[in-house]
């Protein structure tokens, strides 16, 4: 019975390419449902009004805002405006936020499958980084778009740009021009910035300028990509009429990369150390050599795009985003993980570069870039001494950005889970060994510190743990006397013991994260025992974790219906809406007080007076910035001196959305109430000489 479910088992696992990428669509969608489906959310404030075209429309709204999107150039967007109306845009949008992180997985997939040819392995690491990204999140350096829980073309865009590093990688020249001009199509700047990769890539990997490769890749992108780039040139007028301020206040975080010291230093340290641990490792492997020669091309336009801002005047470059690439340098950095994992699993036995190969594809599900780079660099130590001296330059950058600032997210229990699914799943890598050395430990208890310190909210017993837990990030790095290393493993135990005390009063959190600390310390102890070496089901542990994963995500989707849930304020806000279309008149302006970003005119389809999202048209539409900037100052100052009634009557609005009533708002009554959510309809005249008056365009 044993043998005949092992051989089920060992049947069950991809083989095929087939079956390797059912399993990773299958993976992906399992990962967004574990995240959630979110309609409207985020950058479908400005999707949905493309989608439906609400300023061509005879509903509307018609004010400058919508009338604006105009000149929004993606030419994603337009088939699908051909086929959505009110009702089936929900079910459009979920399509393809399914459809796009489904082909993010493949992606994925693509290039571990192509650089390794691996196909079991790669599919299940592919797989596995489905949820680790469903369990990081947004990055604050760039506010990246992967495997989101919204549809975004963006995200398309990203992958049909990883997509043309892939082919070049895999030298297809032809069908990479071909891919990026699509991408161009999609997200134009996401495209150009890839494009100077892709030229950096082509230079490095021949030594040559102006070779035929070179000639016939931008030619035929550039073919190509004449229709966008004349759309882009007619759209809208110079950058260079957008004040400063602008950037400064509204697109600061895609642009200028000091605004985060800390997560810029361990974003470059992230993506060279990556770059070179997998170039080095691919002596004599075309496919490995070039993806780190593609990592580290990325990483260079990277730098050019961050550091441009601060050199360059404000009038061109600003409108690129450069920090927005780094969605492209994070993804090739936990593809060069799995790449190292997959390559190390299938062809080393030793317990050193797997454990490092583990803890660098580890550190993107415990949204902890150090264990990333922890897991680079040690295997960059394992090579010649100028790779050591890389890796270990690189290690002490990254304990130095520590020093910055850091505008950290806030710690949810889904860390503490993300902490015992890489505890479960490295516990298995290790029963796999018979014995591990003092170095192993040390690098396993470091992992397990930082890991455990992700999961836990800020103060004294995080900072003694990763105060412990950096000596012996250097030390794994670089072996010392025995003594430095046994005390930098007492150090890390210490640290976790910390942790757990630390936790004591908050014992929702402790449960979570005390198993994984018994996981780790009980399978290094088991490795040991020789009675595991025969045990038959120790090979398919690590399966179980990716297993339990996707059954969790289906079971969660599955009491939303596989559908989008809101949240009880979400449908009062949406009442709200549809009651705003149905009951007042086309054009009827409203006033949220206290919501920004709500997007009130998604369902309303009634125009609003200011909202900060608004802003965005500034990108395609610079004439939009004096009123959106007048109407933003003149809701600061109200909202300062207590006085959104006055503004409201001064502004002539119809109409004011606010939580609760406010007896400051003379002139209005109530017309519309629900739990959280009132309408006050405008019953003064209206003034001839309106604050912040639209212009006449």
């Amino acid at each position: 019975m044993r043998t005949r479910w092992l051989a089920a088992l060992d049947a069950a696992l991809p083989q095929k390419d087939w079956a390797a990428l059912l399993l990773c669509a299958v993976a992906a969608l399992s990962s967004t449902y574990l995240s959630g489906l979110s309609f409207p959310e985020q950058n479908n404030l400005w999707h949905i009004p493309v989608v439906l075209d609400f300023a061509g429309s005879a509903e509307g709204p018609h004010d400058l805002y919508n009338r604006s999107f105009v000149n929004f150039v993606s030419a994603f967007w337009l088939p699908f405006r051909l086929i959505a109306t009110d009702r089936n845009v929900e079910s459009l949008f979920v399509m393809l936020q399914l459809l796009g992180n489904m082909l993010l997985g493949l992606t994925i997939y693509a290039y571990l499958r192509g650089v390794t040819g691996n196909i079991r392995a790669s599919a299940l690491v592919s797989s596995a980084f489905c949820f680790c990204y469903g369990l990081w999140g947004l990055t604050r350096l760039g506010y990246s778009e992967i495997f989101v829980t919204y549809a975004t073309h963006t995200q398309f865009g990203i992958l049909l740009c990883l997509a043309a590093l892939l082919l070049l990688v895999l030298q297809r020249t032809i069908g990479s021009a071909i891919v990026l001009a699509l991408g161009l199509a999609v997200n134009a700047f996401m495209a150009l910035w890839t494009a100077a990769a892709c030229g950096l890539f082509l230079l490095a990997r021949e030594r040559r300028v102006l070779t035929r490769t070179q000639w016939t890749f931008f030619g035929l992108f550039g073919l190509l990509s004449l229709p966008m780039l004349i759309w882009m040139a007619r759209s809208g007028s110079s950058s260079g009429k957008i004040p400063l301020e602008y950037f400064d206040t509204y697109l600061g975080g895609h642009v200028y990369a000091l605004d985060y010291p800390q997560a810029a230093l361990q974003m470059f340290a992230l993506g060279l150390s990556a770059g070179l641990a997998v170039f080095q490792e691919g002596e004599g492997h075309a496919p490995t050599r070039h993806l780190g020669i593609a990592m580290l091309c990325c990483m260079l336009v990277l730098a050019i795009g961050a550091a441009m801002p601060y050199v360059n005047p404000p009038p061109l470059f600003l409108l690129l985003h450069p920090l927005r690439f780094a969605s492209i340098v994070e993804i090739l950095s936990a593809i060069c993980a799995g790449v190292l994992l997959v390559r190390h699993v299938a062809g080393s036995s030793a317990p050193l570069p797997i454990l490092a190969a583990f803890a660098a594809a580890a550190g993107f599900m415990l949204k902890v870039p150090l264990v990333s780079i922890l897991g680079f660099c040690c295997l960059l130590s394992l090579s010649s001494p100028a790779f050591r001296r890389a890796g270990l330059a690189l290690s002490l950058l990254s304990v130095a950005s520590l020093l910055f600032p850091d505008r950290s997210a806030e710690i949810s229990l889904k860390g503490a889970l993300a902490f015992d699914l890489v505890a479960v799943t490295l516990g298995a890598v290790l029963l796999r060994f018979d014995s591990l050395s003092r170095q192993d430990a040390l690098l396993l208890s470091t992992v397990a510190v930082l890991g455990a310190a992700s999961a836990v909210p800020a103060g004294p017993a995080v900072l003694v743990a990763v105060l412990c837990a950096l000596p012996a990030m250097l030390i794994v790095q670089w072996p010392a006397a025995p003594r430095w290393t046994a005390g930098a493993l007492l150090l890390n135990m210490v640290a976790l013991v910390w942790l757990l005390l630390g936790l004591r009063h908050d014992p929702s959190r402790l449960v979570l994260i005390a198993p994984g600390v018994m996981v780790l310390a009980g399978a290094a102890l088991l490795s040991r025992q020789t009675w595991l070496q025969n045990f038959p089901y120790r090979k398919y542990a690590v399966v179980m974790p990716l297993a339990a994963l996707i059954v969790a995500g289906f079971g969660k989707g599955a009491g939303a219906h596989y559908w989008v849930s809101r949240t009880p304020e979400q449908r009062d806000f949406l009442a709200a809406e549809n009651w705003a279309r149905a009951n007042t008149p086309q054009g009827s302006v409203f006033l949220p007080v206290e919501q920004e970003d709500a997007g009130f005119a998604l369902f309303s389809r009634r125009p609003v007076w200011w909202d900060r999202s608004m802003g965005a048209a500034v990108m395609w539409y610079p004439a939009f910035h004096d009123v959106w900037a007048c109407r933003r100052d003149a809701v600061r100052a109200a909202r300062k001196a207590g006085r959104m009634g006055d503004l409201a009557r001064d502004a002539n609005i119809d109409f004011v959305i606010a939580r609760s009533r406010h007896a400051d708002f003379t002139g209005f009554e109530t017309a519309f109430e629900n739990g959280r959510f009132t309408i006050l309809r405008r019953v003064l005249p209206r003034t001839d000489m309106p604050v912040c008056a639209e212009p006449h365009i």
